[in-house]
């Protein structure tokens, strides 16, 4: 082999030595045979396989409808084997793939493959990082649980037991099953005309065995920010926001829209969903700002408003599931942060859960992570009498208030940290609580807590109050330019600036620390812009009476056209802007002599285009 493909192939040299570098969970998973779907004339049978080294589980029943289970475990493999994030070309994966071409040119073709694959599996620790479906049997119903790749999307698959005909007794409890893609090809071959059995177990039912007393062994190394993103959706799925129901046609129409045209190179890439009072929701696609009227029913809110959201494209893991689906429920956090879209047929359901971007870059993390409860004084008693509470039985929040004598907060928060410590899990279909070990053993949460050394660095400045003479200037292109100085450790303070755009990136960032000054932005940003970053987000949350700087954008569609107008305040000064979207604005300034006027007509103007149909679209 030659010097440069062997420098190439070596770990040390490329981009896996990053990754080798990588916090992660070992998790060893051992079953008995590997999950399958045996055929006969009359008979189909789904045998999933739990593991051997967690409890055992059973369930063992005839499905009423096969092809709803078909689509349901579809729409899983699809999210748990998705990875939209952007792969940059790997010279040293080509380097290696040519050399086992030239060293295994007269070897069979697949000899030579899975020598390329085994070299794959020994220099890229996170390739094969795919954590088998979690299943969790309980009285009245079963749940499939699952993850993505790139940590941006959550699907949760809810089959009612009344949609079964159970043969045996079950063993409620939780476990993991083998998930493969030969197990997914045989799902595709379900048909209705057959009847279909579905056995979840340690053991096989019915089935010869032709390997006895052996196993299959799988053993995963998960990204502790693989485990800490799929805790903080759990835990994001209780979060307010606003509602309102599509139909499946809907959906479907977004999909098929977005799969006849491509995404536009540096345009806008989100859904603008605009919910006006007593009226059906809107669907707008960027950039062409088609317009999708929603069918199902008008929006129940009091004000109107415009959301947007980000990573369309994962909505089509519900495509295979819309023709089962009598309606879908979204709940929508904010702009830029995560939506969930309940698929709900006649006994089971999907519920996807989408993070505020496909990327996770570290902006979007340091988003995500103000969503999970920190510091948090937990009674440890109470904390037992609940997970006993739920291992009997999922409850509601009321329910459990009732039976423990607690108030609904109390019981947000040890929820919420049973859910951190990945023991407890929330079911939005069932809009319930129960109790859902994730793993064999408690994972640590201390490690789980924070991406990296920059993130908990950046908390610890905000929970010491180091973020002061926090400024914002708005620059064309709707962009905020954020100035702060931080007292951390050193002997000066630091300065330190970003630029975030209107879809929430930062595209631009600079510091006067030394870690900046050396390195840049080639290593990551430093724990002071993620500081930054954070106290905007928080700021977001929870506006001031009385600021000093304001911006205030509505919008009003006519036909196919939007008409937009903006309106900023800066001290005394107020601006206005206003014109079709996408065409040059007209612009008018009024300079005030006390604040107070400048907010005053500001408040007239607000009123003002309310009063005239237009939609308050600033982001929240």
């Amino acid at each position: 082999m030659s010097d440069k493909a062997q420098q190439s192939l070596s770990p040390l040299n490329s981009q896996n030595a990053e990754v080798m570098e990588i916090s992660t969970t070992a998790v060893e998973l051992t079953y008995s045979q590997v999950s399958s779907v045996h055929t006969s004339e009359k008979l189909q049978q789904l045998s999933l396989f739990s593991t051997l080294t967690r409890q055992p589980v059973k369930l063992h029943a005839r499905l009423m409808c096969s092809t709803v289970m078909r689509s349901g475990l579809s729409a899983l493999y699809q999210v748990v084997s998705s990875d939209l994030r952007y792969k940059p070309k790997d010279r040293a994966q080509y380097l290696a793939f040519k050399e086992l071409q030239r060293t295994n040119q007269r070897r069979h073709i697949l000899s030579a493959q899975q020598a390329y694959f085994d070299w794959l599996a020994e220099n890229d620790l996170l390739a094969y990082c795919v954590l088998d479906p979690v299943v969790s049997v309980h009285p009245d119903y079963t749940t499939f649980e699952v993850f993505s790749k790139d940590e941006s999307c959550y699907a949760q698959l809810s089959i009612a037991h009344s949609q079964l005909e159970l043969l045996s007794p079950i063993s409620c409890g939780t476990t993991n099953v083998d998930f493969s893609a030969h197990f997914f090809q045989g799902v595709q071959q379900l048909r209705q005309y057959k009847t279909t059995e579905i056995h979840i177990g340690q053991q096989a039912i019915g089935l010869e065995t032709a390997q006895q007393g052996q196993v299959l062994a799988k053993q995963t190394h998960l990204p502790d920010s693989w485990l800490r993103g799929l805790l903080q959706i759990q835990s994001a799925m209780q979060l307010p926001g606003d509602s309102f129901k599509l139909a499946p046609i809907d959906l479907y129409n977004v999909l098929h829209f977005l799969r006849l045209n491509r995404d536009v190179k540096g345009k806008k890439r989100g859904i603008k969903i605009e919910l006006v009072p007593n009226q059906y929701p809107k669907l707008v696609l960027e950039p062409w700002e088609k317009v999708i009227e929603s069918s199902a029913e008008p929006w129940t809110g009091s004000e109107p408003k415009v959301i947007r959201i980000w990573g369309r494209r994962r909505l089509q893991h519900l495509q295979s599931f819309l023709s089962h689906t009598k309606h879908i429920s979204v709940h929508l956090l904010g702009s830029g942060l995560p939506s969930i879209w309940q698929a709900q047929g006649e006994g089971v359901g999907i519920t996807l859960v989408l993070s505020g971007f496909t990327a996770a870059n570290w902006s979007q993390a340091a988003r995500f992570d103000l969503l999970l409860p920190r510091h948090q004084t937990i009674n440890v008693e109470q904390f037992d009498a609940l997970l006993s509470c739920l291992q009997k039985q999922p409850r509601r929040l009321d329910a459990l208030a009732t039976e423990l004598s607690l108030s609904s907060p109390d019981i947000l928060a040890l929820t919420q940290h049973g859910i951190q410590h990945g023991l407890i899990s929330f079911n939005m279909l069932q809009q319930c609580f129960y109790y859902r070990p994730l793993l064999d053993q408690i994972p640590d949460s201390h490690q789980l807590r924070y991406r990296d050394d920059v993130s908990a660095d950046a908390m610890n400045l905000l929970d010491t109050s180091a973020v002061s003479d926090v400024k914002q200037h708005w620059l064309p292109g709707d962009t905020i330019e954020l100035t702060a100085t931080l007292n951390a450790d050193s002997k000066s303070p630091i300065s330190t600036m970003i630029q975030v755009t209107e879809e929430g990136h930062v595209s631009k960032a600079e510091c006067s620390c030394f870690t900046f000054v050396k390195q840049g932005m080639s290593q990551g940003p430093c724990a002071h812009i993620v500081a930054l970053r954070m106290t905007h987000f928080q700021q977001q949350q929870q506006p001031e009476s009385d600021p000093i700087y304001e911006r205030h954008y509505f919008t009003r569609r006519v036909a196919e056209s939007e008409h937009v107008y903006l309106v900023q305040r800066h001290q005394q000064r107020v601006t206005l802007r206003w014109g079709k979207a996408g065409t040059s604005l007209r612009m008018q300034q009024w300079v005030f002599n006390t604040q107070q006027a400048a907010q005053s007509a500001v408040n007239e103007q607000k009123q003002r285009l309310l009063a005239r149909g237009f939609i308050d679209a600033t982001a929240r």
